[in-house]
Parts: C-alpha cells; sequence; structure tokens
C-alpha cells in the first residue's frame, strides 16, 4: 500500500519500521529517514520503498520472512532436490486445480484431488512426501497407489516409470534410438507390435 511520505512523523510504523527521525527538503519533501526495525536493527531505509510499500523492515528479517515462507523446502539437502520436489508439488496442484492447465483433463477434469490441508500448506505436502521411501530418488516418480484416487495420505508412493505405467493400464515399448522406456498409450505411436510389452507380466 503506498504511503505519503509527506506526512511521516517521528513515531509512525510502517511494517517492522518505527521511524526515529524525519528529515525534509527545502521544499517540504522528506528526504531521509532513520527508523528502527522490530529487531532492533537502526537504518535509513529508502523514502521511495516506503512511499510505495515495498519496505516491511530491515534486510535480515526480509530475508527470514522468505526462509519462513519457503519453510521445509529448505531441509532438502540440496538445492537440486528443492528445486525438483517444489516443481513435483507446483505441477500435482496446477493439474488438479487449473482448469486451464495442460494435464487438467487426465486429473481435476475426472475428479483427481489434492488433499485440502496440503493446498493451504505446500511445506506439509513436503512434510509428507519426504517420509515416503525414496522421496530423493530423482530416477523415481511420484505414483498414486489408486490410480482413480486424490493425491492424499495413504495414496502415494515413489516408485519406476513401469510400475506407474502399469498401474495406469498403459504399456512400454523400447526406445528404437536409445533403448529408454516409452510410455504408449493405443496405437498413437507406429511400432511393430512385437516390441510392446506390459511391464506388469
Amino acid at each position: 500500500m503506498k504511503v505519503n511520505t509527506n506526512n511521516i512523523k517521528a513515531g509512525n510504523e510502517f511494517g517492522d519500521w518505527t521511524v526515529q527521525h524525519v528529515e525534509y527538503g527545502p521544499l517540504g519533501a522528506v528526504t531521509k529517514l532513520i527508523a528502527v526495525c522490530k529487531c532492533g536493527t537502526v537504518s535509513s531505509p529508502s523514502v521511495y520503498q516506503i512511499r510505495s510499500g515495498h519496505s516491511g523492515g530491515c534486510r535480515a528479517c526480509g530475508q527470514q520472512k522468505i526462509r519462513d515462507k519457503a519453510g521445509v523446502f529448505l531441509d532438502c539437502l540440496d538445492k537440486d532436490q528443492r528445486k525438483r520436489m517444489a516443481r513435483r508439488i507446483y505441477n500435482i496442484i496446477q493439474r488438479c486445480t487449473n482448469p486451464e492447465d495442460s494435464g487438467w483433463d487426465n486429473y481435476g477434469g475426472r475428479g483427481i484431488s489434492v488433499y485440502p490441508p496440503w493446498l493451504d500448506d505446500r511445506g506439509a505436502f513436503l512434510r509428507y512426501l519426504m517420509q515416503l521411501p525414496g522421496w530423493d530418488d530423482p530416477d523415481l516418480s511420484l505414483d498414486r497407489i489408486n490410480n482413480f484416487g486424490n493425491y492424499e495420505p495413504g495414496n502415494l508412493r515413489f516408485t519406476t516409470m513401469f510400475v506407474q505405467a502399469a498401474n495406469r493400464g498403459q504399456r512400454i515399448a523400447p526406445c528404437p534410438h536409445c533403448h529408454c522406456p516409452l510410455l504408449i498409450q493405443g496405437s498413437t505411436v507406429s511400432l511393430p507390435p512385437e516390441t510392446l510389452y506390459d511391464p506388469a507380466e
């Protein structure tokens, strides 16, 4: 929220700042502020940032707020894990709640939802996932045990793409170039029938 800095006086509070001293220019405009943050840090916050509402406290407190907001995501062992898990959770929520998402038809569009407390607290979602075996293995996928069930406690596991495909009733064929597994749905991919196999067999 924008603030009229011309009316700032000592004792005014803006976020975590409490103004201690105000200096004015020759035309009466505020040119400098001295303020104390709730943590005790005394500084001269930018008049522009105070005016625009972008400064709510000192740099250290601002960084702490970011860490608090990120919460348990920072508890992941390394940056790659953190990015991978945050991306997974974001994608799950999007395809279950956003009709504009490319995966909506196969998830939210057919009634698949996310456990409501996890929508409000993604950190709680992550904490649950980090209790599951294989959560830190980048080669494993997050799978719903009951393919018709929701993303909820008791219905999630980390498993291989082969097991996940079998759970969805899909077939797999080896890539003709690098022999990695390809998911085949119906006859949308032109491969000889003898190359197809059921991962459950």
